[in-house]
């Protein structure tokens, strides 16, 4: 059965992983959803270039919808959106969160508002089996963001490895990085039509995070 979906899309490898299961369980996705920052340049969590997301989508096959926002108004932003998308007989919404319950509660609550069903393939996964299913499935990532207070600005532009995992893992650092520690760009695997693109740039600190710029 047809399942008309959009995904919840960081461009990061829980997003990507979410979105490789969703489509292998029968679902349609149409549209990648992303919140930039207030400016549109960057997202806003991972701090990524809207031009190298367009990039993703479009070794994808997958349509780009970012959206700017300020996280006063994030949820408004994300609930119009989602209307907006119901418009074009999407039904579905992918989310790629693995156990942290607050993230599932709003899920569960703009997907209520919205009347969309959300599927969360990810979730209460062991954090270890998301990288392992990440690497063994064939999908590549670099390091684009750190927490500074948890892990060094030398992780930045490192490669996912099981190796990266382990050494993480011996630091007392959450190899998966769903508390925040770590944020990713996955840049192929077996979704992509063609390994992408870019340079690595400038390194840049916002408050307690330090992004790599890529272009």
């Amino acid at each position: 059965m047809v399942k008309p979906s959009f995904c919840s899309w960081s461009g990061g490898k829980d997003s990507c992983l979410a979105l490789y299961k969703a489509i292998t369980q029968g679902y349609t996705v149409k549209y990648l959803l992303t919140m930039m920052a207030e400016n549109g340049k960057n997202s806003r969590s991972h701090g990524l270039s809207g031009g190298l997301l367009f990039k993703q989508a479009e070794s994808l096959k997958i349509k780009m919808v970012q959206q700017r926002s300020s996280w006063e108004n994030y949820e408004n932003v994300f609930i119009s959106t989602v209307n907006n998308l119901k418009e074009h007989k999407i039904k579905h919404g992918i989310f790629g969160d693995i156990d942290t319950q607050a993230h599932l509660d709003w899920v569960i609550k703009i997907c209520h508002i919205t009347n969309i069903k959300y599927f969360e393939p990810l979730w209460k996964y062991q954090r270890e089996n998301v990288i392992k299913e990440f690497l063994d499935a064939g999908f590549k990532g670099i390091i684009v963001a750190c927490d500074v207070n948890k892990m060094g600005k030398n992780f930045l532009g490192r490669e996912i490895t099981t190796g990266l995992v382990n050494e993480l893992y011996s630091l007392g650092i959450d190899a998966a990085g769903e508390n925040g520690e770590y944020h990713t760009f996955v840049y192929d695997g077996p979704l992509f039509n063609g390994s992408i693109d870019f340079i690595k740039k400038e390194i840049i600190v916002r408050e307690n995070y330090a992004f790599l710029e890529l272009e």
